[in-house]
């Protein structure tokens, strides 16, 4: 009888904490290190720099913005989309593009997720 009474007491604890988590995920995100500040859609002028690293379904590029600002440029089809993605051929080294998308914060980083290409 008492280990049912304790395997009770921890499945309410367990599911009682976990609810809890999960509330205080969807808050503030301020003590986390990713930090999706991303406002909404912007639309950032700059020049392709390198690539940084090649993936499965997209790669990530250096880009330097007009503003001065640096990103870590997220080019992938799902981002993009069936449309945008044929201008995928635009990104290559010292290209000037106008990326639209979102700035999400990844500790020091700033990610520029592309949701439109434009030369």
């Amino acid at each position: 009888m008492k280990f049912i009474r304790c395997f009770l007491f921890s499945l309410f604890a367990v599911s009682v904490i976990g609810c809890t988590e999960t509330n205080a995920l969807k808050g503030d995100h301020s003590d986390t290190s990713i930090n999706n500040s991303s406002d909404s859609i912007q639309v950032i002028s700059g020049v392709v720099i390198n690539e940084i690293k090649q993936g499965r379904d997209g790669s990530t590029w250096k880009f330097k913005g007009d503003d001065g600002q640096t990103y870590s440029l997220l080019i992938s089809i799902p981002n993009l989309g069936q449309e945008q993605s044929e201008n995928i051929y635009l990104v290559k080294p010292n290209t000037h593009l106008e990326i639209k998308g979102e700035i999400v914060r990844i500790g020091n980083e700033k990610r520029l997720i592309a949701r439109q290409i434009k030369h």
